[in-house]
């Protein structure tokens, strides 16, 4: 009854209209839309979900923490996908529509599914998905302000345009951020962010460094990557 990819459609199967009916009330199937079901089994991740909400609104877009799951942040907990669409409004326990018209330049297409470009996902997940985006190297502070003037009229953008001018020494976490806002604050210059330094082979990344003083300020840990590939792994008994 289901398809390949776990979703039902009611309007596909009017036959089945009892059958999903009542595998509904005995917790076998779930409802993500009106007319739109999945297997229960299959809720273990918001990947189906997502599609599910593109399979019942083809033309949604999915955004925030599942589309940031989608594309560039894997382990991120989603308590709820939210998509947006034209013309559909939907609430419910897994699933927010709100009617809201993305650009087109600024949807993907992640596994059939569109999806809000890291750009404009990082700024509606603030500074952690800020942070994400820069360190990934997803989206850049040029490109989510380019995200951000091709959606002007979105609510909460003056709180996304502070946020993006607080990330301008791209922080890669919270902590480095405070400690870029201390250094400003204090009116201390010269400073460079994720300055790369090779040793041993790797490339290790200083939070904080002043090259001309040969300083280095570490504020939660070190980053490394080994050839041309990022990785984390311990370098000389230091997890990098």
């Amino acid at each position: 009854m289901l398809r390949r990819d776990g979703v039902l459609l009611a309007r596909e199967h009017p036959a089945l209209a009892r059958t999903v009916r009542r595998m509904a009330v005995d917790a076998t199937l779930t409802a993500v839309l009106p007319g739109v079901v999945v297997a229960t089994s299959d809720l273990s991740g918001p990947e189906v979900v997502a599609l599910a909400v593109a399979r019942g609104l083809p033309d949604a877009v999915i955004t925030g923490a599942a589309a940031a799951r989608l594309t560039f942040w894997p382990e991120l907990r989603v308590d709820r996908v939210t998509a947006a669409n034209a013309r559909t409004r939907a609430r419910g326990a897994l699933v927010e529509v709100v009617t809201e018209r993305i650009p087109a330049e600024l949807v993907v297409t992640v596994q059939g599914i569109s999806v809000a470009c890291p750009s404009l996902t990082a700024l509606d997940l603030g500074g952690p998905g800020i942070d994400r985006a820069l360190m990934s190297r997803a989206a850049s502070l040029a490109s989510m302000g380019h995200a951000l003037d091709r959606t002007p009229r979105r609510p909460g953008n003056r709180e996304r345009r502070r946020m993006l001018h607080d990330s301008r020494d791209e922080p890669w976490s919270e902590a480095e951020r405070l400690a870029h806002a201390v250094l400003r604050g204090a009116g201390v210059t010269g400073f460079r962010t994720n300055h790369p330094v090779s040793c041993g082979g790797a490339t290790f990344y200083l939070d904080i460094a002043f090259p001309s003083q040969m300083v280095a300020i570490e504020v939660d840990g070190f980053r490394c990557t080994a050839g041309a590939a990022s990785s984390s792994r311990t370098v000389g008994g230091r997890r990098c």
